[in-house]
C-alpha cells in the first residue's frame, strides 16, 4: 500500500483492487485463528465495509499526493500552483475582462457625461462609462462603455442605443461598430500554452519575444505576430507585409501599454504594418510610432443537428448551445478560437457528445450566409459567437 516512483514515469499509485487486497490481507492476518475459519471480508459483511472505507481512505490519500506532484510539472498544473510557475517567466494569468463599446453620445455642449453613467443595450446588456466626458460644439463625442459583467459578451454595432441614467441635455447615445469583446479568465489549458510559447519572454528582437510580451499584458485577448525577413513585400495570413517588416495583430489591451512594449522588444529598424498607429515617448522626449493591426469583429453562426434518442434532457438545445459557447471562447480548457485560424466544424463534437447526445448528425459553421465544414480566418479577422447564433436541431424519431 505505497505509492512509488519510476524515473521514467514519476510517481505511480497502486489501483483501488490492489490497496483493498493489501488491506483485506491485514484484517485476515489480524483475526487469524486456528481453531476458526478465516475471516469474512466479503463487502456486505461490516469487516468488509470497514476494509472498504480504509480503501477509500488510502486511495484518497494516493490520489492528492499525485495532485501535488503533478502541480510541479508546467504543463499539468493548474490554479496557484501554475500561477507560481509561470512568474519564473514573469507571466501572469489573464484575468477576467468585460466587453469594450465605443459610443457615440450626442446632446448639448457643455453637458458632462460622468463616469459610472449606464446605458443599454436593445438585448438587455448594461454598460458603465469608463472615463467622465463633456459634450463639445459639434453636440456629440465618442465615449467607451464597458459591459457590468465580464466575459465574452457580445455588442453588435446598433445596439448600444438605450440611456439608463437620465442626465438633462444627453440625447442619444449609439455605437457605430461592435463592442471589442471581453474573456473568461484564462483557462488552464490556454495559460499554459501561452507559458511555452513565453520562454522567450526575457529576450529581444525576435517575433517569439515581442509575442510572449505582447500576450502578457493585461486585457489582451490573443495577439498574432507575423513577420516578412525577405526583401520584397509578401502576403502572409490575409496581410501585405513589406520587406523587413513585422505585423503584430492584437485584441483588446491598451494602445499605449502596446506602444512601450513593441519599444522594448522590437529592434531598430524593422517597420511595422497595420491599420492603426500607435506611440510610445521614450524617458528622452523621442517619440516612437508603430503600426499595429487590430483584427475586425468577424461574427459566425454554428448549425448543430442531432439526431433523436431516448433520454435526451429536456433543455438539452440550451446545453448544447452553452457547450458549443464554452468551446468556441475555451471556457472548457480548449484552446480559444481567434484570428490566424482554422476553425474546424468537427471541433465542436465532443463537447457535445459530454452534454448527453448519443449522435451527432451534423455541425456546420455559417460565414458570410454560407454554411461551411471549415471556415478560414485571417489574421484580420477575429471570430466572434453569440448563444443566441448557435442553432441546435433535433432530427426524426427516436433511433
Amino acid at each position: 500500500m505505497a505509492i512509488t516512483f519510476d524515473e521514467n514515469k514519476g510517481f505511480i499509485a497502486e489501483s483501488v483492487e490492489d490497496v483493498r487486497s493489501a488491506v483485506q490481507q491485514v484484517w485476515v492476518d489480524a483475526f487469524k485463528n486456528p481453531d476458526l475459519p478465516e475471516l469474512n471480508t466479503a463487502a456486505e459483511t461490516p469487516q468488509g465495509q470497514l476494509i472498504d472505507s480504509q480503501t477509500a481512505s488510502i486511495m484518497n490519500k494516493d490520489n492528492e499526493f499525485i495532485f501535488l506532484a503533478n502541480q510541479l510539472n508546467p504543463a499539468t498544473a493548474t490554479g496557484i500552483f501554475q500561477d507560481a510557475l509561470a512568474q519564473l517567466y514573469f507571466l501572469q494569468r489573464q484575468p477576467a475582462t468585460a466587453t469594450v463599446v465605443a459610443c457615440t453620445c450626442t446632446g448639448l455642449q457643455g453637458v458632462v457625461i460622468p463616469a459610472g453613467a449606464v446605458i443599454q443595450t436593445t438585448n438587455g446588456i448594461q454598460l458603465t462609462n469608463i472615463e467622465a466626458g463633456t459634450i463639445p460644439a459639434s453636440g456629440s463625442l465618442v465615449l467607451n462603455f464597458q459591459a457590468t459583467q465580464t466575459g465574452p459578451i457580445a455588442v453588435g454595432a446598433g445596439t448600444a442605443t438605450i440611456i439608463v441614467t437620465q442626465i438633462p441635455g444627453w440625447d442619444s447615445v449609439t455605437n457605430a461598430a461592435a463592442g471589442i469583446v471581453g474573456r473568461n479568465e484564462e483557462s488552464q489549458r490556454e495559460f499554459a500554452t501561452r507559458i511555452q510559447k513565453s520562454v522567450a519572454i526575457n529576450s529581444q528582437g525576435s517575433v517569439n519575444a515581442i509575442y510572449a510580451a505582447l500576450a502578457n499584458l493585461p486585457g489582451v485577448v490573443a495577439v498574432v505576430v507575423l513577420e516578412n525577413d525577405t526583401d520584397e513585400a509578401v502576403e502572409i495570413e490575409g496581410v501585405n507585409i513589406t520587406a523587413h517588416s513585422i505585423c503584430i495583430s492584437i485584441y483588446g489591451g491598451n494602445n499605449d501599454n502596446i506602444a512601450e512594449t513593441i519599444y522594448n522588444k522590437k529592434d531598430m529598424g524593422c517597420g511595422t504594418v497595420g491599420n492603426t498607429q500607435v506611440s510610445y515617448t521614450n524617458s528622452r522626449g523621442t517619440e516612437f510610432n508603430y503600426n499595429i493591426l487590430i483584427p475586425t469583429p468577424t461574427p459566425i453562426g454554428i448549425k448543430i443537428t442531432i439526431n433523436n434518442t431516448a433520454n435526451l434532457p429536456s433543455n438539452i438545445q440550451a446545453l448544447v448551445q452553452q457547450a458549443v459557447l464554452d468551446n468556441f471562447n475555451g471556457v472548457d480548457g480548449s484552446t480559444p478560437v481567434s484570428m490566424a485560424q482554422t476553425l474546424y466544424a468537427t471541433r465542436f463534437v465532443p463537447a457535445i457528445l459530454n452534454t448527453g447526445v448519443l449522435s451527432v448528425a451534423s455541425v456546420e459553421i455559417e460565414l458570410n450566409e454560407s454554411y461551411v465544414d471549415v471556415a478560414e480566418f485571417n489574421a484580420t479577422q477575429m471570430p466572434t459567437l453569440d448563444i443566441n447564433d448557435i442553432e441546435v436541431v433535433i432530427s426524426g424519431s427516436l433511433l
